[in-house]
């Protein structure tokens, strides 16, 4: 959810599972109106900041500040990784934004952010309020098991920040993968449509930018970068205090509070490479205080570099290896920039560079070797088949390119698992074929296919898929399905021996909002049964889970302008519903509003309509008072410059109507109705007269009615 018109606060979640949650919608009351935006549903509060200024932190001694506590029911473990992410942000930000303890509400007044991490939860989850709420205790909290990393995250969202993938220009950059997020967590992948401003480049490292399995639930990737590759967000699990800002986000930050940079940084994603400015090579990064209209070169040299580190979240020692793969400014390999000038708008002075950050962004290559084990018992074979790079040995897959491994036995031998060491790769080790995205861990691809020429006794589930991730207990130790067991391997598994198979029902492999329960085993057993004896030959022992989904929806909220309803109920009362169970979704609009469509699994009108389980879903019903949801799309212009004549503002999107309202910084106007895409209000000199950034809303609601409105909204920038 975003701030609503009336300021309602915006809460950011920045985790990995989240239960579905419906689109806000405020209440009408003394003639205001405020609602969700039911056309586009409106992203989960995030380098793209706020653009309204009263979301800045006020400041003291002509610096801002930024009052917390730590809650006294914050576990006292964590304390020391929330004091060395606050040390490194006053070290970042020293006389532009600090963040100070708060002890005093007589001197330092009733506002502070209040810090507490959940001595209980060991999620890794946290989440904060997004910029300046002026409220007491406005909350940054989460679990214990939070990082630096993420800590700084929030503390990014305390300040102003949005999401790097929220951004107006992300499709240029990244590509969202709805067919593999958490579904009701997709509200933390849409763009910001309000209250949103770039101030620097797109940043592939910024830490405001999820890295690509964020909210999975499958497996896959949710965000992929363009070109495929390049690194996203920063790694988590660092060491304490090693967690920092991009360079992208240190000049968005200091730009969203009012100092811009004067010197140019080169850098890299990931920094430590090597790029060639001005015919020097240098290793990034490096800034330079280059005069304003200079023009320079910058390039990178054709071929892969490396840097060495710890595949994440481990101590083992890996060497990382990429390739070039874009500049942000979007230029060719080798291209000439001039240091231009800001335009004067807010964050971009005209004494200042427009841009100070050029990044080179690298493609993350990933080796791939594979052995067989003994030697002469099978083959291994790869698809698609990995890449050679001119002046470098070795093969490369890209990072979170999907590969398939085939082992094939000889005559004589039983295929036993995939090897893949210090670090196993996704799924069930004893998968064959083997499907698994390449790791952008550090952890390479050596896979070394084991063979065995006694029986091979195969724990498995059903379904089971490279992305299943469902698990069982094998004589009390924890195994991902498919595992197999043989005597050349595993000394106890010889025939006629006994073994007892457990697991827990239900399982949620990867997402909250998709389980699965015990159905049966092939062998009759119960859900926790001994097998009494091993036959002689290879056996399978296949436990059958019914998969069950959550269907998401907005009904509960409900949406502005009508109610919905979905049949039959929850068998389990849950909201989750069994594969293959068909779902009705029925939309009943109040009086004077019309029903215009479905969104997100289920689109357009057809009313009612059916979905059937077969994965998780979530479905929107909007109303409007046409019968197609209300947007707000563009403003032209979208700028103007201080101190200007006044002009008409058009406004583009659809679902406008002879009846909806505009308002433009709070202040409503009296619009003139072009067309259901097309509606025009004026801006005087006196909304100009400063710069600034104006709220510019449309919406609609019924004449008469004393509800909510369905709105849409933009920033527009006077500079």
């Amino acid at each position: 959810m975003n701030r609503n018109r009336f300021g309602l606060p915006a809460l950011i979640a920045c985790i990995v599972f989240l239960t579905a949650l419906p689109v806000a919608s405020g209440q009408k009351t003394s003639g205001s109106s405020v609602a969700g935006d039911p056309g586009g549903q409106r992203a989960n509060p995030n380098l793209v900041a706020v653009a309204y200024k009263s979301a800045l932190w006020p400041k003291v001694n002509g610096v801002a500040t930024v009052y917390y506590q730590v809650d006294a029911a914050s576990d006292p473990n964590a304390t020391t990784k929330i004091n060395a992410a606050i040390s490194t942000f006053n070290a970042d930000f020293a006389g532009v934004i600090q963040w100070t303890l708060w002890n005093s509400p007589n001197t330092q007044g009733p506002y502070y952010v209040d810090i507490s991490l959940n001595p209980n939860d060991f999620s890794g989850q946290c989440e904060a309020l997004e910029g300046y709420e002026a409220v007491a205790g406005q909350l940054m909290t989460g679990s214990t098991a939070c990082t630096a990393g993420t800590l700084l995250h929030e503390m990014g969202h305390v300040i102003g920040l949005w999401h790097e993938q929220s951004r107006i220009d992300r499709s240029s950059y990244i590509t969202v993968n709805y067919s593999n997020v958490i579904k009701g967590s997709w509200g933390n992948f849409l763009i910001t449509p309000d209250n949103h401003e770039n101030l620097s480049l797109f940043d592939y490292a910024s830490l405001m930018e999820y890295p690509a399995f964020s909210f999975s639930r499958n497996g896959g990737p949710v965000i992929e970068s363009i070109p495929a590759g390049i690194p996203l967000g920063s790694a988590e699990g660092m060491p304490i205090g090693t967690a920092d800002y991009s360079a992208a986000d240190k000049e968005g930050i200091l730009r969203l509070y009012g100092v811009a940079p004067t010197v140019v940084t080169v850098t890299s994603n990931p920094v430590g490479l090597q790029v060639v400015v001005d015919g020097a090579v240098v290793t990034t990064p490096h800034s330079y205080p280059w005069a304003l209209n200079s023009t320079h070169t910058l390039s990178v040299a054709t071929g892969v570099q490396s840097l060495s580190g710890n595949i994440n979240n481990s101590s083992v020692a890996t060497t990382f290896y990429y390739t070039y793969g874009r500049w942000n400014d979007n230029a060719t390999q080798t291209h000439t920039i001039t240091v231009k000038p800001g335009n004067g708008q807010v964050g971009f002075p005209v004494t200042s560079p427009k841009y100070s950050t050029f990044s080179a962004n690298f493609i993350q290559l990933v080796p791939y070797t594979s052995t067989v084990y003994p030697s002469g018992t099978g083959s291994v074979a790869v698809s698609p088949l990995p890449k050679t790079y001119t002046g470098n040995p070795g093969e490369y897959f890209i990072a979170r390119q999907r590969v398939e491994l085939i082992a094939t036995a000889n005559p004589g031998w039983n295929f036993y698992e995939f090897n893949n060491g210090p670090f196993w790769l996704p799924g069930g080790l004893g998968l064959n074929p083997k499907y698994f995205y390449a790791p952008d861990t550090g952890n390479p691809v050596n896979a070394t296919a084991e063979f065995s020429n006694s029986a091979v006794y195969t724990v498995t589930a059903s379904p089971v898929t490279f992305s299943s991730d469902l698990y069982a207990y094998v004589d009390g130790g924890f195994a991902y399905l498919p595992k197999n067991f043989s005597a050349d391997y595993d000394s106890a598994w010889t025939p006629k021996s006994s073994h007892t198979l457990s697991l827990f029902s239900p399982e949620y492999p990867y997402s909250s909002n998709s389980k699965y329960v015990f159905s049966k085993w092939s062998d009759h057993g119960a859900l926790t049964h001994t097998i009494s004896s091993l036959p002689a030959t290879s056996t399978t022992f296949t436990v059958t889970m019914t998969a069950q989904y959550l269907a998401g929806t907005n009904f509960s909220y409900p949406p502005c302008g009508g109610s919905a309803t979905l049949t039959p109920a929850s068998p389990s009362l849950d909201g989750f519903y069994s594969k293959g169970q068909i779902l009705t979704y029925r939309a009943t609009p109040a009086a004077g509003w019309s029903f215009a469509g479905w969104s997100n699994d289920i689109t357009g009108t057809t009313n009612p309509a059916t979905l059937t389980a077969n994965d998780e879903s979530l479905v929107y019903a909007n109303f409007n008072t046409t019968t197609t949801p209300l947007r707000l799309t563009s403003l032209t212009p979208s700028s103007a410059a201080a101190g200007g004549k006044g002009f008409v503002l058009t406004l583009t999107g659809t679902g406008f109507t002879p009846g909806s309202l505009v308002s433009v910084n709070g202040s409503y106007r009296t619009p003139t109705f072009a067309s259901a895409t097309s509606l025009s209000v004026p801006i005087t000199t006196a909304d100009i007269a400063r710069v600034t950034n104006l709220s510019v809303f449309v919406e609609n609601f019924p004449s008469g009615w004393n509800g909510c409105a369905v709105f849409g909204s933009l920033p527009f920038t006077v500079y």
